[in-house]
């Protein structure tokens, strides 16, 4: 009997020290500031061009840079008079394409109510590792143009909704081969908007640049994607990584082959800029390695790896006790599970 209980201690603590800490696991904050979300699509493109030109005015003078920027850097219109505005808009309404898209945004984009609440919850984690981080005043989804899919301003967000439609919409098959790639039209999925907004974000206003070598940039990425994950923590990772479910799967598989070559090479420490665009920077595949079917940015995914690892194994430091650390703390501490 008194074996069989020892037994049974000794088991129980072995689960609990092969147990890891979730440092992802809070609870969200009830006070966090309201947003305000605004469907700037249909404001645009529903509102009669009389309707338009007597609010114009108006909302550029309360949307500010937001407003600017949709209008400006996706729309093109060349300044923010009332006579540029209408005359890009009533283009607009009557090119083909244009008319398309908008449609195909309607009807995927039905519920953006669920986005919102999503994204207000993600805020309201993320004021819970970082109780002073900024908060948008307004969130507005756009249609940018193809121009971009999250853009942060001081107190804003712009979400570009036609860069969510997903690859099988017949608007994203008609992109042009040159820029839209086909890896980049199979990433143009609305299971990303919302991992987009809160990297976005976080890249604007929480992350600090960094400008030193691969490995830094390696570890400040890797702040960037995890932060991103404690704002929506029951998002698979795959998704914080931009991954499809494959593509994460290899990642996970070859982390240490992936570690060893870029240890082997020496490029750890070196800056150059050809080496940060490999491993950091959007692609169809990681360029330079033995296996073409490694995914990109295995840079990043190995900086996620570096600080998920680290947090669990330092139950001590918080997130955000984690965004000032020098890299070299996280980089000697790494160990492949």
């Amino acid at each position: 009997m008194i074996r069989y209980t020892v037994g049974l201690i000794f088991i129980f603590v072995l689960v609990l020290s092969s147990c890891k800490r979730n440092p992802l696991d809070v609870d969200p904050v009830e006070n966090c500031p309201k947003i305000e979300y605004v469907n700037l699509d249909s404001i645009l493109f529903e509102s009669p061009v009389a309707v338009l030109k007597l609010k114009h005015a108006s909302q550029l003078k309360s949307w500010g840079g937001a407003y600017e920027y949709a209008l400006g850097m996706c729309l093109q219109v060349p300044d923010p008079s009332d006579s540029s505005l209408i005359k890009t808009m009533s283009a607009l309404k009557v090119n083909p394409f244009f008319i398309k898209t908008e449609q195909a945004i309607a009807k995927h984009f039905t519920n953006l109510a669920a986005y919102s609440d999503s994204i207000s919850k993600g805020f309201a984690y993320l004021r819970a590792h970082l109780p002073s981080s900024k908060v948008p005043k307004r969130v507005f989804f756009a249609n940018s143009w193809f121009w971009s899919n999250t853009f942060s301003t001081e107190n804003a967000l712009i979400i570009g909704l036609e860069r969510y439609l997903g690859a099988k919409s017949e608007v994203i098959k008609q992109l042009p081969q040159e820029p839209f790639y086909d890896w980049m039209k199979l990433k143009m999925d609305a299971r990303y908007l919302t991992r987009d907004v809160f990297c976005n974000w976080i890249m604007t206003h929480v992350a600090k640049e960094v400008e030193g070598n691969l490995a830094e940039q390696i570890v400040n990425w890797g702040k960037i994607l995890y932060t991103t994950h404690a704002a929506i923590p029951h998002v698979d990772p795959s998704v914080i990584l931009r991954y499809t479910p494959k593509e994460y799967a290899w990642a996970i598989e070859n982390e240490r082959n992936f570690w060893e070559y870029l240890v082997e090479q020496k490029f750890l420490f070196k800056v150059n800029e050809k080496n940060n665009m490999n491993f950091l920077s959007d692609g169809p595949f990681t360029p330079g390695l033995p296996d073409d079917k490694a995914p990109d940015r295995l840079g990043q995914f190995i900086g996620y790896q570096m600080i998920r690892n680290y947090l669990e194994a330092n139950e001590q430091v918080t997130i955000k006790d984690m965004l000032t650390l020098p890299y070299t703390e996280i980089l000697t501490e790494y160990e492949i599970d």
